[in-house]
């Protein structure tokens, strides 16, 4: 295995982004999700990963802060290319967007055109861990004047 993988890594090399995507695309099929913020470099391995399949995943960490030109530029990106862009949120947006089970889990991230849930964080996972605040660093509380 470890030969197998050496060889992969020596021919890719000097292979061009289409086939990096096309060998990713091939060998793990759907598992294959790309990730953006939607800057220029995104912007370009968004098309590349188009032209070399139509169904691919693509996925954005939304802050819910972001600038209402970039939700513009996601909505342009899903009617463009015809698929719906995985938005994963923030913890606070896990407390709004489903409800914790028993088991402490909680739906987090929908798709904008389906509506559809995508996955879910639960108290132990990093993506939880990373929303919480660090020990010591709560956020400061209003005195309410």
């Amino acid at each position: 295995m470890k030969e197998q993988i050496a060889e992969v890594g020596l021919a890719a090399e000097k292979w061009s982004p289409q086939q990096t995507l096309a060998w990713a695309f091939e060998t793990f099929g759907n598992r294959v999700a790309i990730s953006s913020a939607f800057g220029a470099e995104g912007m370009v391995l968004i098309d590349i990963a188009s032209r070399v399949r139509k169904d691919f995943r693509l996925f954005t960490i939304d802050t819910e802060f972001l600038f209402p030109e970039t939700y513009s530029l996601m909505d342009k990106i899903e009617e463009r290319y015809g698929f719906s862009l995985r938005r994963n949120r923030n913890g606070s947006t896990v407390q709004l967007c489903g409800a914790a089970s028993r088991t402490g889990a909680a739906t987090c991230g929908r798709s904008s055109r389906s509506g559809e849930s995508w996955g879910s964080l639960t108290h132990g996972s990093p993506a939880f861990a990373a929303t919480r605040p660090l020990p010591g660093r709560e956020p400061a509380r209003s005195s309410g004047m």
